[in-house]
């Protein structure tokens, strides 16, 4: 047996500035994880119980100041810290008990200031959006990461936005620590204690063109340059027969190329979207990425049926393959998923809606004993629910 246990807490503000000058938001999270996986083998008196304790408390500000008609301004601050602790008790095969820390109680913090203007010029037909974050580690020290964006209107209803900037994202106590074993569903996934922060520079092009408010239009590409990128990949070595092994690792250099087109159709009590995307990633060893598959399209219709308040939704959507290993001898199968979801609403007073949805009616899912298979662990399932919020006086 696998129990999870999850409780979220969230309190957030909203201040308005006197003269409509700007506003002032912040919020205060906090999340505390736990799991117990007991694994139990047969015929034997060999027992594990595998503990885990997460936690998480972030909070974030941000002021957005109305200084002129033709310039705005957001400053903001997001800080953390994270807990982690996971311990286990086995019992070995002779009887002996045995208690083994696999992280030891740690807790890091982060600090992440950020600052981004907004400037719209020639009567809003030019938008210029400067940024930059500075992040602070309490384990990678500091890194900084501007950006810039520009939107261009190039005749009614087309614009062309063009932005580019530095990405950076440190490993977090999961990352490096955490195992996540689901060798019951086939595979484990071993974290690195020794991962190095993620960095990478990007830029995007894209052009958007709408036509009146029932449809648009989107076409755009990217690139990027990343260095230590953190992924995982196949460890065939510490595989086996219907249990797969992947491990957290830092990929040197790397490249992804790639582009993506969409479009949306609104009428009334209908809306039909519809992309595709390509992505072309590598390694400076010339490996292909293995959490990446080349082409992917997506398609989803949601209607609604005013009267009796009924919302239809169904969505289809398909993955090539993809290697799944550096030495490219491996592929994980591409796969087509497909969900429909029926809701109704109960209480428009208090947001209330039931639901019922059936979600990979495909039945498309990981294989154990096929090696390297990215596919989803869940199957075909049904789910349903009631969900809605209590709302009381001021």
């Amino acid at each position: 047996p696998k129990i999870h246990d999850r409780a979220i807490a969230s309190v957030q503000g909203r201040h308005e500035l006197p003269a409509k000058l700007g506003e002032l938001r912040w919020s205060v999270d906090g999340t505390d994880y736990s799991a117990t996986l007991v694994q139990d083998l047969r015929d034997s008196p060999v027992r594990t119980e595998r503990r885990t304790r997460a936690g998480l408390v972030a909070t974030q500000g941000r002021f957005d100041l109305h200084a002129l008609p033709w310039l705005t301004g957001a400053f903001g601050l997001q800080a953390q810290r994270e807990s982690l602790k996971v311990g286990q008790d086995r019992i070995e095969a002779g009887g002996e008990p045995r208690h083994l820390d696999d992280v030891l109680p740690a807790a890091e913090g982060s600090v992440e200031p950020w600052a981004q203007g907004d400037l719209r010029l020639l009567n809003d037909r030019l938008e210029l959006v400067p940024g930059v974050r500075l992040s602070v580690q309490q384990r990678y020290g500091v890194a900084v990461a501007p950006a810039l964006a520009v939107r261009v209107a190039l005749w009614p209803g087309a614009s062309l936005r063009i932005s580019g900037g530095r990405g950076y994202r440190a490993p977090s106590l999961k990352d490096r620590y955490l195992v996540f074993d689901h060798a019951a569903l086939g595979y484990i996934v071993y974290g690195d204690p020794a991962l190095l922060p993620e960095s990478s520079w990007g830029a995007n092009l894209s052009i958007e063109q709408r036509v009146g408010s029932r449809f648009s239009l989107r076409v755009g590409g990217y690139a990027n340059r990343l260095t230590d990128l953190i992924t995982f990949v196949y460890d065939g070595a510490a595989s086996t027969s219907g249990l797969n092994v992947y491990r957290s690792t830092n990929v040197a250099g790397a490249r992804t190329l790639g582009g993506q087109t969409s479009a949306e159709l609104t009428l009334p009590f209908l809306r039909a979207t519809a992309a595709y995307r390509f992505v072309w990633a590598w390694s400076d060893d010339g490996f292909f990425l293995p959490d990446a598959p080349i082409h992917g399209l997506r398609v989803t219709l949601e209607g609604t049926i005013p009267k009796v308040e009924i919302v239809l939704f169904t969505g289809v959507s398909w993955e090539s393959d993809r290697y799944v290993d550096a030495t490219q001898g491996l592929r994980s199968p591409g796969m087509v998923r497909w969900d429909v979801r029926i809701s109704r609403s109960i209480d428009k007073k208090h947001l209330a809606s039931a639901y019922i949805a059936a979600d990979n009616i495909l039945n498309q899912r990981r294989d154990p004993n096929r090696p390297g298979d990215f596919r989803p662990v869940e199957g075909f399932r049904v789910v349903f629910g009631v969900r809605g919020a209590l709302r009381f006086a001021p």
